[in-house]
C-alpha cells in the first residue's frame, strides 16, 4: 500500500525543485536522497523518511513547493529483501584467531 511522501519543513516558506533524483520503480533506503531544492538562503537534498520503492513522483523540476507538499508515493509492500548474508560460525572464526 502507498504512502505519501511529503516535503519536510526545510527551514524557508518555499523551495524551488532543481532535480529529481529518484524514478519511478526504484528501490529506495531510509535517508536516501528523493529531491533537489533550491530557496532563498541554501541548497539542499531532501531525504526519504522511509525505505521502499517509488509508485509515483507527484513534483517536477522548477516546481515550488513549501513544506507539506506532496512529493511523492512509496510502496512500502515492494521493499526487496536480500538474502541473508552467510556467516562464518564463531567455533571457526575463534579457532582462526589461535
Amino acid at each position: 500500500m502507498p504512502i505519501e511522501i511529503h516535503l519536510p519543513d526545510i527551514g524557508a516558506d518555499s523551495a524551488d525543485v532543481t532535480e529529481i533524483l529518484v524514478n519511478v520503480g526504484d528501490a529506495i533506503e531510509v535517508d536516501s536522497p528523493l529531491i533537489s531544492v533550491e530557496g532563498d538562503k541554501a541548497a539542499m537534498e531532501v531525504p526519504s523518511p522511509n525505505a521502499g520503492t517509488v509508485t509515483e513522483i507527484k513534483v517536477a523540476v522548477g516546481d515550488s513547493i513549501s513544506t507539506g507538499t506532496l512529493v511523492l508515493m512509496l510502496d512500502l509492500s515492494l521493499i526487496h529483501i536480500s538474502e541473508p548474508t552467510r556467516r562464518t560460525p564463531i567455533s571457526y572464526a575463534v579457532f582462526c584467531l589461535k
